[in-house]
């Protein structure tokens, strides 16, 4: 429980940071982006005291303490600038229900189709309990099994930087933030399996509204924005007609790694079809993947206003986001 609330109370703060920061922009883009600085910041923000005390609750709680006091002293620099302090609680009307155009409501239409999708996939590919078993998908079939242990081996070893569970007295040698951030929530009580899907479902969200958020500021069509953003996570090709023959068909559902992308067969010569769809064989298994593209995207989006729109206040958090995002994901 506690750990659930840990994670709402860091986006929360990230909102407001985002708010603080972005204030002129629409309420798409606000929330959107202090979903990813919410996320970062609850990756990074104990660090600091994690060296000093481990990974433990108290170096938690001060890293809570100093994301409040960096957000503090972002809106107090900017109250200095604009005569303001930008309070995101003001008229909630006015701040967070205007501006939203009509390419906002195609997203929202887009978002809540893919993110059906993406819960769906969540539930039933992490540690899915049938009579006493856990079953998982073909895509999380090895992936899940590499990042529970170094979820539950971060959170109870409490040394930081963590050690490799498998070769105890090695360091970690892997950008661990995309499971640090489910050890802090099962550090607080949090089941593994929210631990594991709760942080996941936010970071989908901010791939999915971030990827159409660029590509509608870039492209400046919502039908443009629409193409691109199904070229690029239903990616495939029209190679699946080749397998509507019975017998492959069938081996879809019931061979052994025999799914349509990565299907490996035999008949008059060697055939092989392999293609790597965006959703399902890179977000959903590979967690680095997910929370990178999450972290990328907002910098590919600030970087593009501080360079074509001459806003070049973005230059600074996206140079943030940027030295920040090596950890998550190289």
């Amino acid at each position: 429980m506690f750990g659930i609330l840990l994670f709402i109370v860091y986006i929360l703060l990230g909102i407001t940071l985002s708010h603080i920061l972005f204030e002129r922009k629409k309420p798409t883009v606000r929330l959107w982006l202090g979903i990813v600085f919410g996320i970062v910041g609850l990756m990074w923000s104990h660090v600091p005291f994690s060296f000093i005390t481990g990974f433990s609750i108290g170096s938690h709680t001060c890293g809570l303490v100093l994301f409040i006091a960096i957000i503090t002293a972002v809106g107090l620099a900017i109250r200095k600038k604009r005569g303001y302090f930008p309070n995101p609680l003001k008229d909630f009307k006015s701040t967070w229900l205007k501006g939203i155009t009509a390419s906002d409501r195609w997203m929202y239409i887009v978002l809540i189709i893919f993110m059906a999708l993406a819960v769906i996939l969540l539930s039933n590919h992490t540690l899915y309990e049938i009579d006493g078993g856990y079953y998982t998908g073909q895509a999380t079939y090895g992936d899940m099994n590499f990042h529970l242990g170094i979820i539950t081996s971060v959170a109870e070893q409490e040394t930081f930087p963590p050690d490799y569970n498998i070769f105890p007295g090695a360091k970690l040698d892997y950008y661990f933030f995309c499971d640090s951030i489910s050890s802090s929530l099962y550090k607080f009580g949090t089941s593994l399996r929210m631990a594991y899907i709760l942080p996941m479902v936010a970071a989908f969200a901010a791939v999915f509204a971030g990827f159409w958020i660029l590509a509608d500021t870039i492209l400046k069509s919502k039908k443009k924005s629409l193409l691109a953003f199904i070229l690029f996570f239903l990616n495939g090709g029209l190679g699946t007609f080749y397998l509507l023959d019975k017998e492959k068909f069938h081996n879809i559902f019931y061979g052994y790694y025999c799914t349509p992308t990565n299907y490996r067969f035999k008949g008059d010569g060697e055939t092989t079809i392999v293609w790597t769809n965006a959703i399902a064989d890179m977000m959903l298994p590979q967690r680095a993947t997910l929370f990178g593209w999450m972290a990328s995207l907002a910098i590919f989006y600030l970087l593009y206003l501080a360079v074509f729109n001459r806003e070049r206040e973005n230059f600074l958090p996206a140079g943030i986001l940027t030295g920040l995002s090596p950890m998550i994901q190289t």
